[in-house]
């Protein structure tokens, strides 16, 4: 039998999970209740968190070990796995993956413009976001849009959504004015899209 609590309790496997760092006494006793006392010293090591996303033309690679799962600021469901991400617009991505001490961790934010579409496609659609950082509201042209219902989100840090508007769009260039007045200051995600369009950026609140 075996216990880590100075004998409050035993057990049959010498396994313990969910320990934390400390000092600590392991007791073993036999079927004739004769124990023996070994001091244990138990290390944890935190996470290696917020490691940097390396970037080659439009490959995203892991700073981590797989298994990697990768991910979208707002989004909860993973988008890919494996080491290497190839990215198909413009967003701000992490990745969850295991460190060189074999704990999961997150990487750093990164917000990465990344060109897989055409060349009609990368020059026909822009968008413009000013002042920024901002107080009170944020300038937003599109140009050269199509028509069309577009998403507009708007995300803390830590994912929790603030804002969900519909932008109806008629026009070849179209102008809207986000109200972020009631916003905290930080940094804030952005995100507008269509069924043919994603376009993502960080927003500063001052």
């Amino acid at each position: 039998m075996f216990s880590l609590d100075n004998g409050s309790n035993f057990q049959s496997i010498g396994t313990f999970n969910n320990l934390v760092s400390g000092n600590f006494n392991l007791i073993i006793k036999d079927e004739n209740n004769c124990q023996i006392i070994l001091p244990i010293i138990i290390l944890k090591t935190p996470p290696i968190n917020d490691l940097k996303i390396t970037v080659q033309n439009d490959k995203l690679i892991s700073p981590y070990s797989n298994p990697n799962k990768w991910y979208e600021i707002g989004n909860p469901i993973s988008i890919g796995s494996g080491k290497e991400l190839i990215c198909t617009h413009g967003s701000t991505y992490y990745v969850i993956g295991t460190d060189i001490n074999g704990c999961e961790a997150r990487s750093e934010n990164l917000f990465y413009n990344c060109i897989t579409s055409t060349e009609d496609n990368r020059n026909k659609l822009e968008v413009i976001v000013y002042p920024n950082p901002a107080s009170n509201y944020f300038n937003i042209e599109i140009i050269n849009a199509e028509p069309g219902i577009y998403s507009l989100t708007i995300n803390g840090e830590d994912g929790k959504e603030f804002i969900n508007n519909k932008l109806n769009i008629n026009n070849t260039n179209f102008n809207y004015k986000l109200n972020s007045s009631n916003l905290l200051p930080g940094n804030y995600f952005l995100r507008i899209e269509n069924v043919k369009f994603t376009y993502s950026d960080v927003l500063v609140k001052i």
